[in-house]
């Protein structure tokens, strides 16, 4: 009998069966360890985690309810007022790419409450007024330094140097768009753009080239900040209105004040202008080779003076489409 039970004992073992069984019993002990490490030792530590990523905790204020003087008439009351509050939570390749997205979700986010027939309350403390110009929200005082500490980084009001006490408007934003005084909390909102109109190394621009020729990017500087200061500098800015009637930028837009500054050197035409459109620009343009000229010309081609006239017009044109 202890032959027969050997026997058979020795026939499972060789049989397929038996090393299936093994193989399931391995892999059962294997899950059935994990499973207890996932749940029992680390179950703890995972599910806060997950708490974590899934819910935040935030302490809403209650109502401050209805104030009632001795007679009984109300003071204060409540009124009910929604709020919507956006959190940055997502990764980006760059800046840029953050700009882009956040301000799209903003966008999205005012659209909707425009169409619902509210509006949005905005206590930034720079506005554009009806000049199409930046200004302070606040006037002279503590809140307007406040808002310029909290622009440049600081904690205090009292950490502002004098130039960033007296920024204009228009260098604040500078400042917010391009990062332009070098320092880490620039936004490089519009940085591309920035670029465009000023040029990637603006401060280094030479006021006179190689060849002792003053060049278009200086002037065009010298048109923007005579833009930015045109109060101070309306008489000048009313003779360079005057300058070439009928020629350059005013050839084919006689009905426009346009304040130029053309420009002639060998093969190249050239004006910058601020153009009083509907919606105002500034341009610089420089060309080469218009009329047939050539590196040893002397003298200014007509044909080449009608070429930029009618270019002036068309990207006007263009203005008038796109922009105003």
């Amino acid at each position: 009998m202890f032959n027969r039970l050997k026997d058979s004992i020795l026939e499972v073992l060789k049989s397929r069966l038996f090393v299936l069984i093994v193989v399931f019993c391995i892999l059962s002990a294997i899950l059935i360890q994990r499973v207890f490490y996932l749940q029992i030792v680390k179950g703890e530590d995972y599910l806060n985690n997950y708490k974590l990523k899934i819910q935040k905790t935030k302490i809403i204020q209650g109502t401050r309810g209805v104030i009632y003087d001795r007679n009984g008439e109300v003071l204060a009351t409540n009124k009910l007022a929604y709020s919507v509050q956006i959190e940055d939570n997502g990764s980006y390749e760059d800046t840029k790419q953050k700009n882009k997205l956040i301000n799209k979700t903003i966008n999205s986010v005012i659209d909707m409450v425009e169409k619902n027939g509210d509006s949005i309350v905005n206590d930034f403390g720079i506005i554009l007024n009806s000049n199409n110009e930046y200004e302070f929200l606040y006037s002279e005082g503590t809140r307007r330094l406040r808002f310029l500490a909290d622009i440049y980084g600081y904690t205090t009001i009292d950490k502002l140097s004098e130039d960033e006490k007296n920024s204009t408007p228009q260098e604040v934003m500078d400042f917010l768009c391009a990062n332009k005084r070098g320092k880490s909390w620039g936004f490089g909102i519009d940085q591309e753009k920035y670029e465009e109109k000023y040029g990637k190394s603006r401060a280094e621009i030479k006021t006179i080239s190689p060849e002792n020729k003053t060049t278009s990017d200086y002037y065009i500087q010298v048109l923007d900040y005579l833009w930015n200061h045109k109060e101070k500098y309306a008489t000048l800015l009313e003779l360079i209105g005057e300058s070439f009637p009928n020629e350059y930028y005013k050839r084919y837009l006689p009905d426009l004040v346009i304040q130029q500054k053309p420009g002639y050197v060998a093969e190249a035409l050239n004006v910058e202008a601020i153009v009083y459109e509907q919606t105002p620009y500034l341009i610089s343009i420089f060309t080469a080779g218009l009329g047939g000229t050539t590196p040893e010309s002397t003298e200014i081609s007509g044909y080449g003076l009608h070429l930029l006239g009618q270019l002036c017009y068309v990207i006007n044109e263009w203005h008038r489409v796109n922009v105003n």
